[in-house]
């Protein structure tokens, strides 16, 4: 097994818990979209492309244990860390945070821009994502269990 198979088997239980919290939540709520849909977008969008990131694997090498933890595989691991971290903030703190924080962090992790252009693009991405979602479409973010 390839370690591009091996991160898309972790991201398809991260799918796979994502519809099952989607599916918690209603989906219709006063004749308007619910807070369960965004995520379920997300998380079917996210088990559709690590169906076709897993499936391109196929000839990747197969894994060596050691390689791992020597970039730019650790860079891998960073993202799948940020990705259960942002889930457990989903929980906590709700969408538009966890949106925020991940954001964030995967670029100033990821070495991607510098701090300033990072909290500008992340700002512009969490306000664009409120006004396409809440103000447009009428989805209500969940908040998490420590703002309610």
């Amino acid at each position: 097994m390839s370690l591009v198979q091996i991160f898309s088997i972790i991201m398809v239980i991260a799918g796979a818990l994502g519809i099952y919290g989607a599916l918690q939540l209603d989906i219709v709520y006063n004749n308007i979209v619910g807070p369960a849909v965004m995520p379920l977008i997300y998380s079917i969008a996210l088990l559709a492309l690590v169906a076709v990131y897993f499936a391109k694997g196929r000839n990747a090498p197969k894994i060596e244990w050691n390689m791992m933890l020597k970039p730019p595989k650790s860079d891998a691991w960073i993202f799948y860390i940020l990705n259960i971290v942002m889930f457990i903030l989903l929980y906590l703190l709700g969408t538009i945070p966890s949106i925020l924080v991940f954001s964030v962090g995967t670029s100033l992790c990821l070495k991607r821009m510098n701090l300033v252009k990072t909290i500008v693009f992340s700002a512009l991405w969490v306000a664009a994502l409120y006004f396409i979602f809440v103000v447009y479409l009428g989805v209500q973010f969940s908040t998490g269990i420590l703002i309610k």
